[in-house]
C-alpha cells in the first residue's frame, strides 16, 4: 500500500510540475510517449510492409501525449503539436498515395529538416521533429535497407533531437520569463521565487531594496512581524524588510501555488511603503484637527463610543471664556494661536489622556479612573488653559472652564457628551472653574431647553412677558438722578422674574435679537417718557444693543423712528455697546456708528476695561462715554491696583472729553471716591437696584 501511494504520489508531483511548466516535466509529456511510439510503430510497419500500423499507433499516442500537454498548453498558449502532427500525416499519406518512388527524396529533405531544428536550438516544434524522423525511417525499411537501419537512425538522432527538445522548452519558459517581467516592471511590481528555506532563488519585475538572489528574507524582516516559513498558497501577508540605513520598507506579498521548479514557491509582491505612508497621511488628515494638530471631533467620537461601550471613565469638556472678544479684538489670526498654545498646554498635562479638539474653544479629554481623578485632571487642564500667553508682543489672557460628567453602563457616548455639556454651562454661569454633571444640573437643563423652545412666542409680547427694568443713573457731582439704563427682563409665567443671563446667551444662539432690541427700545422709549413727564425733568435713557444688530441694515431707520414717535430727541438716547462690537473692522458697523452719532444719539462702551483692544478706537469711533467696568469699581476699597486703574481711565476719558459711568457701585466710600476723583456718573445697588417704572415712580411720589 506504501508503494502505490508513493507512486501515486510521485505521479501528482509530475503533474504539478508540468502544470507549473517545469523544463524537465515538459520534456518528458512530450519524449516520453514518443520513445514508445516511434520503435512501436516501425517494428510494425516492417513486419507489415506497409504504413498503417505506423499511422494507427502514432496517432493513439499522439492523443493520449495531447492529454498531458493541455494544462501546460492553457498556461503558455503554445500551438497544439497535434496541428504539425496533422500536417506531417496528411503529407505522408498523400505521397504514398500519389508518387510512392519520391519516398527517398522526401526522407532526405526530412533529414535536413531535423537537423536545422537542431542547430536552430529546437524553434521548430519537437513533435514535428519526431514525426519527419519516423517517416524517414520508415523510407528506409520500406525501400530495402537492413531492418537494423532503423533502430541506428534512431539512436542517432533520438540524443541530439532530445537536447533540442530541452532547449525548445527553456527557450520557451525564458520568453515566457521575459513576458512577466515586463509586465510586473511596467506596474511596479515583483515576483519572487523562494525555496523552502526562505532563501530568494529568482527575481522578476521591479528590483527591491536590499533584496537580491541568495538573499535569506528572515534576516530582512522586522522583528515585530512574524512570517511563515512555508506559507500555504492564496496567502497574503504583510511584513517590513530593512531598508537603506534605519528605514524599513512594506512588503505585500500574495503566495501562488508554485514556482517553475517544484520545490520552491512565487509569489507576487508588492512595495506598499509610499502607499503606506499616503494612506498614514490621510488617516492622519481624517482624525487630526489641522489648526491644532491634534485629534479632532471624529477621533473623539471613535474614541468616546469605545469608552461608553465599558462603561467606565469620564469625559472632560473645556472651554475658554470669553474666546470670542479675543477673536474680534485681536483678530482670528491671533485667536488661532492662541487654540494652538491651549492644545499643546493641555495635551501636555496628560500625554496618555486622550485630548481633542471639538469645535471653535471646546477641547475634550476622556480619562480612566474615579471621580477624584476626574475632578484633579480637570482642574490642571483649566489652569494649564488660563495661564496667560504671550502672543506678537501682547498678553492675552481668558479664563477657561471644565464640565465633568462619567461613562456609564447603558449610557451613549452622545448622552455623556450632553451631559458635559450641561455641566459646562453651569460651570460658565456660576463661575466656577469645574463643575461634575448631576441630577441638579439635568432640571436646570431640561428648563433652558423649554426656555429656549418658549421664548420665540415670548418675544412677541403677547402677553407682555418681556417688560424692561431700569437702573438709576446717578450725577455724582450733583446727587441727582439724571437717567436710567434700561434691563430687559423675562416674566417667566412659571419660573418668575429671569435675569438676562438666563436667557441672552439663548438670544443670541437662536438669532432671536431682530425681535429683542424693538421691544426694549419701545418700552425703554415709552417709560423715559413717563419718568421725565413725573420727575419733571428731561431723564435720558441707555439701551444695550448687541453686536448683531449693529450689523442690521435698518438699525437707524428703526432707532429713530422709535425716537419720533414718542416725541424725543436723540440726545436723550444711550446706545450702549460692547467693545468687540467697537473694534471690529466691519464697514456696516462703522457706516451705522457715525450716522447714528451725526443724528445725535449718543454711544457708550460697556464692561470698558476687561476687553484685549488697546485704546486707538476710542479716538477713532464717534464714543462719547465709557462705563468703568464693575469688576473694576469692585477693587477701588481693596486694592492699590484697582484704584490706579480707574484713576488712568477717568484721566484718559477727561483727555478724550469723554463721559465715565461707573458700574457697579455698592458702598459709600466707593461713591464718595469716584466723586471726589471727579467721576460724572455712577450707578449700581448703592444708588439703586433694577425696578419697574412704576415702581420709580411711587418711590419719587413717597419721598415727595
Amino acid at each position: 500500500m506504501d508503494h502505490v501511494k508513493a507512486i501515486w504520489q510521485r505521479a501528482a508531483n509530475f503533474l504539478t510540475a508540468l502544470r507549473a511548466g517545469d523544463p524537465v516535466a515538459t520534456w518528458l509529456s512530450q519524449t516520453s510517449p514518443m520513445l514508445l511510439i516511434v520503435p512501436l510503430s516501425l517494428w510494425l510497419s516492417s513486419k507489415q510492409g506497409n504504413l498503417l500500423p505506423t499511422i494507427l499507433v502514432w496517432g493513439i499516442g499522439s492523443a493520449l501525449s495531447n492529454i498531458l500537454w493541455i494544462p501546460h498548453l492553457r498556461r503558455n498558449q503554445h500551438p497544439p503539436p497535434g496541428t504539425s502532427q496533422s500536417v506531417a500525416a496528411a503529407t505522408s499519406l498523400g505521397g504514398i498515395a500519389v508518387v510512392p518512388s519520391t519516398w527517398l527524396l522526401l526522407s532526405i529533405f526530412i533529414a535536413l529538416g531535423v537537423i536545422l531544428g537542431i542547430v536552430s536550438g529546437g524553434r521548430r516544434h519537437p513533435t514535428f521533429q519526431f514525426v519527419c524522423l519516423l517517416v524517414g525511417t520508415y523510407i528506409a525499411v520500406a525501400t530495402g535497407i537492413s531492418e537494423l537501419a532503423p533502430w541506428v537512425i534512431f539512436v542517432l538522432l533520438i540524443v541530439p533531437f532530445a537536447f533540442a527538445a530541452r532547449a525548445f522548452v527553456a527557450a520557451e519558459l525564458a520568453q515566457q520569463q521575459r513576458r512577466i517581467h515586463t509586465a510586473l516592471s511596467t506596474t511596479g511590481a515583483t515576483a519572487w521565487d523562494i525555496d523552502s528555506s526562505g532563501v530568494v532563488q529568482g527575481i522578476l519585475g521591479t528590483p527591491i531594496e536590499r533584496v537580491e538572489v541568495g538573499t535569506r528574507l528572515s534576516d530582512l524582516i522586522h522583528p515585530d512581524d512574524r512570517r511563515p516559513t512555508r506559507p500555504e498558497p492564496g496567502a497574503r501577508l504583510e511584513y517590513r524588510i530593512a531598508g537603506t540605513g534605519d528605514s524599513w520598507r512594506w512588503i505585500r506579498e500574495t503566495v501562488e501555488a508554485a514556482s517553475p521548479r517544484q520545490s520552491e514557491r512565487r509569489s507576487g509582491v508588492v512595495d506598499t511603503t509610499d502607499e503606506k505612508a499616503a494612506s498614514n497621511r490621510d488617516r492622519r488628515l481624517a482624525v487630526m484637527d489641522q489648526l491644532t494638530e491634534i485629534p479632532n471631533r471624529a477621533e473623539h467620537i471613535e474614541r468616546a463610543e469605545a469608552m461608553a461601550s465599558k462603561g467606565s471613565g469620564h469625559l472632560i469638556l473645556v472651554d475658554l471664556d470669553d474666546f470670542k472678544r479675543v477673536n474680534d479684538t485681536l483678530g482670528h489670526s491671533v485667536g488661532d494661536m492662541v487654540l494652538k498654545h491651549v492644545a499643546a498646554r493641555l495635551a501636555a498635562v496628560d500625554p496618555v489622556a486622550h485630548i481633542s479638539r471639538l469645535g471653535g474653544d471646546e477641547f475634550a479629554c476622556l480619562i480612566s479612573g474615579d471621580a477624584d481623578t476626574a475632578n484633579h485632571r480637570a482642574s490642571r487642564l483649566t489652569e494649564a488653559a488660563a495661564r496667560p500667553l504671550t502672543i506678537q508682543s501682547m498678553i492675552v489672557y481668558s479664563g477657561a472652564s471644565a464640565g465633568v460628567a462619567p461613562f456609564a453602563s447603558g449610557v451613549a457616548a452622545d448622552e455623556v457628551r450632553r451631559r458635559a455639556g450641561v455641566a459646562l454651562h453651569a460651570a460658565k454661569a456660576n463661575a466656577k472653574n469645574v463643575v461634575f454633571y448631576d441630577d441638579a444640573l439635568e432640571v436646570e437643563s431640561r428648563r433652558r431647553q423649554r426656555l429656549a423652545t418658549e421664548l420665540p412666542l415670548a418675544l412677541t409680547n403677547t402677553n407682555n412677558e418681556f417688560v424692561v427694568f431700569h437702573q438709576p443713573k446717578l450725577d455724582l457731582q450733583l446727587g441727582s438722578v439724571v437717567g436710567y439704563e434700561a434691563l430687559v427682563r423675562w416674566r417667566h409665567p412659571e419660573f418668575g422674574i429671569l435675569g438676562p443671563f438666563d436667557f441672552l446667551d439663548l438670544i443670541a444662539v437662536g438669532g432671536h435679537h431682530r425681535l429683542l432690541y424693538p421691544l426694549v427700545l419701545e418700552q425703554a422709549l415709552a417709560d423715559l417718557v413717563t419718568l421725565s413727564a413725573d420727575s419733571g425733568r428731561e431723564l435720558t435713557m441707555a439701551v444695550n444693543v448687541h453686536s448683531r444688530n449693529l450689523r442690521e441694515p435698518d438699525l437707524v431707520d428703526l432707532t429713530l423712528a422709535s425716537l419720533d414717535l414718542f416725541g424725543l430727541s436723540p440726545e436723550r438716547l444711550t446706545l450702549e455697546l460692547t467693545e468687540d462690537a467697537l473694534v471690529a473692522d466691519d464697514k456696516a458697523v462703522l457706516d451705522a456708528l457715525f450716522e447714528l452719532h451725526d443724528a445725535g444719539v449718543r454711544l457708550s462702551v460697556d464692561d470698558f476695561g476687561t476687553g484685549f483692544s488697546s485704546l486707538s478706537y476710542l479716538s477713532r469711533l464717534p464714543v462719547s462715554e465709557v462705563k468703568l467696568d464693575r469688576s473694576l469699581v469692585s477693587e477701588i476699597d481693596t486694592s492699590a491696583r484697582g484704584r490706579a486703574v480707574a484713576e488712568s481711565v477717568l484721566g484718559l476719558a477727561a483727555r478724550l472729553d469723554m463721559r465715565v459711568v461707573a458700574e457697579g457701585i455698592e458702598e459709600g466710600a466707593t461713591l464718595e471716591y469716584l466723586a471726589d476723583r471727579g467721576c460724572p456718573l455712577g450707578q449700581g445697588y448703592f444708588i439703586g437696584r433694577p425696578a419697574p417704572v412704576e415702581a420709580w415712580i411711587e418711590q419719587r411720589t413717597a419721598a415727595a
